[in-house]
């Protein structure tokens, strides 16, 4: 795909997501708790990655910095899962009982800015995990591979603190099932 640089359009909504995920972040209290952590501590999420609807039932623990970024985060689920990063993916918050946001690659995803517009879909480039889930068993649900549809759960299990020292490793601690390996 041929590189376009952004438009004023563009620029506006990205701005306005930026500025709804800075506020969900002060309300969510995440941001007061990293506050108040001493100085070279940093929080670490312990997550459950759950493939739905497998049998027997596959699924991964790992540890991650809690402001890692979705793109990173799709990374370590491809991982963890043993999947190939072959296909197209989104992360999705809420259920049909709310209104369900989208979060990925508008470029790669075709997506248009009415829908970027309306809230629908948000641009996951700057978006880090810890604004979207705030507390011990939040969860989002993650799609890869749109054909076959391959969905996961992510719940927030457990909050760390650990000293912050360079660069942080995402570590796959537990584990089921075999690598699905697509």
């Amino acid at each position: 795909m041929p590189f376009h640089p952004p438009t004023e359009a563009e620029i506006r909504s990205w701005c306005v997501q930026a500025r709804h995920h800075e506020q969900v972040a002060r309300r969510s209290g995440r941001a007061q708790v990293q506050a108040e952590l001493p100085r070279g501590q940093r929080e670490v999420f312990q997550l459950k990655i759950v493939l739905e609807d497998s049998k027997p039932p596959i699924w991964r623990r790992v540890l991650i910095p809690a402001n890692l970024r979705l793109p990173d985060l799709h990374g370590v689920v491809q991982l963890a899962m043993g999947w190939q990063d072959a296909h197209l993916y989104h992360f999705m918050v809420g259920n049909r009982s709310e209104s369900v946001r989208f979060y990925g690659d508008p470029d790669l995803l075709d997506i248009d800015l009415m829908q970027q517009e309306e809230g629908r879909f948000i641009n996951d480039l700057n978006v880090p995990i810890d604004h979207l889930l705030v507390n011990r068993n939040d969860w989002i649900r993650y799609e890869y591979d749109f054909g076959d549809g391959w969905i996961h759960r992510l719940t927030l299990e457990d909050i760390h603190v650990a000293p912050e020292v360079g660069a942080f490793t995402s570590l796959c601690r537990w584990s089921t099932g075999l690598p699905t390996g697509r």
